[in-house]
């Protein structure tokens, strides 16, 4: 029992120092540790030619870059004004999201499978009047129903371009100091039809999020300290780039060591997941039932889950013959619900046939 405590206490004074906003935790990472990776994406569609990391250095630099040339086309916001983000599904995502909470704005994503109607109806009830965009964005169905501001967001090329550097974009505030201002827009469907716009807070988006995440092992005397040292790789088939999502992706990246590999958009077929955990060099897989139920009938890819530290279904209910299927070649997570930690099923495989 002693020694239950004794890891519970372990895990908060770990976990101390982390208290703080998005943007200074990025910053902090990256002046103390610039070279550790954070995400990661597939260089092209051919996934053997490899996939490029992303340090937090790099990722810094972007998001300074980036606020830079917000606050030069839309200037700082003291009243947490409204962006839409209409952009191609990259990292783009997570450089936009940190930079407008440096620039005081708080963002509202568009999501791919979103209705005009429905996404419309939250331009409007959020007061938005800025549009950021990428090339190739649909944006003329927006534009022709709302009156928005637009600005085209920079080249993903060149935000990567570590010779071309930029002066920090400074962020002060701590998350005392910063609990309450809103920095992400989501919505939920109310009994009218209508969106019901949620705005998330710095406190509230870092307190929804629960400790310890499926990813870690629970082998050292503090889970957090095995989360701050022992570095992974996880690739998750669900989307990257909602919200909730990217802010769990970064969480993830800055507080347990772990670098987010991004898919590649739109779907997430299930040999593309074969050809990842081929070449991506995956410690953890994250996978919807209905993707983990197609697994069990590749031997291939089954094979390549010996490799994993542990397999996450999230999303559905796992049958229980996938789950018997899945636990000879991996240890299986079934978080119970958002919060409570999730429980490892222990791998039947034995030690000399695992790889």
């Amino acid at each position: 029992m002693s020694s239950f405590w004794e890891t519970v206490l372990d895990c908060k004074k770990s976990n101390s120092s982390r208290d703080c906003p998005l943007p200074a935790l990025v910053d902090d990472i990256a002046k103390r540790d610039p070279r550790r990776v954070c995400l990661s994406f597939p260089r092209s569609r051919n996934f053997a030619e490899g996939f490029q990391d992303i340090t937090f250095h790099t990722f810094a630099n972007a998001i300074n870059k980036t606020a830079h040339y917000l606050q030069r086309e839309i200037g700082r916001s003291s009243m947490f004004e409204t962006v839409f983000y209409m952009g191609y599904p990259d990292v783009r995502h997570y450089i936009v999201l940190i930079a407008l909470m440096k620039t005081g704005h708080k963002v509202l994503f568009h999501r791919q499978h979103e209705s005009l109607a429905m996404e419309i109806e939250l331009i409007k009830r959020t007061d938005c009047s800025i549009l950021l965009f990428t090339p190739g964005a649909p944006i003329e169905r927006i534009l022709q129903h709302c009156r928005l501001e637009s600005i085209c967001m920079l080249e993903l090329e060149y935000l990567l371009d570590d010779s071309r550097t930029c002066a920090p974009y400074p962020y002060m505030a701590t998350l005392d100091q910063a609990r309450l201002h809103p920095c992400v827009v989501t919505h939920i469907p109310s009994s009218t039809g209508r969106p019901k716009p949620i705005i998330w807070t710095h406190g509230a988006l870092w307190d929804a999020q629960q400790w310890p995440h499926p990813a870690s092992t629970l082998r050292h005397d503090s889970l957090f300290d095995t989360l701050a040292h022992q570095p992974l790789r996880l690739f998750s088939t669900c989307s990257r780039f909602d919200g909730p999502e990217i802010f769990r992706s970064l969480k993830q990246a800055l507080c347990q060591n772990t670098t987010i590999v991004i898919p590649r958009p739109y779907s997430t077929s299930v040999d593309e997941v074969h050809e990842v955990l081929r070449y991506g060099n995956i410690d953890v897989l994250e996978c919807t039932s209905g993707t983990l139920d197609k697994i069990t009938t590749r031997l291939d890819i089954l094979e390549r889950l010996r490799k994993l530290q542990n397999v996450t279904c999230i999303g559905g209910k796992l049958s229980s013959q996938a789950l018997f299927i899945l636990s000879h070649y991996v240890q299986v997570h079934i978080p119970r619900a958002r919060t409570e930690p999730s429980t490892p099923l222990p791998c039947r495989a034995s030690l000399s046939t695992r790889r």
